[in-house]
């Protein structure tokens, strides 16, 4: 599917294009698992994110490369990072959610691959490759051979 794509705001940048898109039915359970304090992050008053509501637990709307990003600020050494994009900034990295009685743990793996690349990459590492080692002279030496040699079966009688 094709879509054209553009930040919330024209404030934010001016990105506009057309991009292809694989629509799935589910990509993990809704993230965040439990909403976090984002006044405790203290991000910068000048920040404008791209999802105001990142705190909150929500389905996931669409999953960007790297190709969009332009620059990123760590808040603190154990906590999230916030990555500039077209779309505005986006935080990823360990937050603290707002405390629960029932701890989860969610890992959340992407790749974008295009199929018949990664069709082509298993592949050639199913095909085994011998590459010649033989000098110059040893290849005429195996080519001489190959075409001047040649074999007969024998067959052994049975005693």
């Amino acid at each position: 599917m094709t879509a054209r794509i553009q930040p919330r705001s024209a404030a934010i940048s001016a990105f506009e294009e057309d991009i292809q898109f694989y629509v799935l039915p589910k990509i993990t359970r809704e993230l965040l698992i439990s909403p976090v304090k984002v006044s405790r992050l203290k991000i910068p008053t000048d920040i404008v994110l791209a999802d105001p509501s990142f705190g909150e637990p929500g389905p996931i709307d669409m999953i960007i490369g790297a190709e969009f990003a332009a620059g990123s600020m760590k808040l603190s050494d154990d906590g999230p990072t916030l990555q500039e994009t077209v779309f505005g900034w986006i935080v990823s990295g360990h937050t603290s959610p707002i405390p629960e009685n029932n701890p989860e743990t969610s890992t959340f793996v992407c790749t974008t691959v295009d199929l018949q690349e990664l069709l082509a990459r298993f592949w050639e590492l199913e095909t085994c490759h011998v590459n010649s080692t033989l000098s110059i002279e040893e290849t005429a030496c195996e080519e001489l051979f190959n075409k001047t040699t040649s074999r007969t079966v024998q067959t052994v009688d049975s005693w």
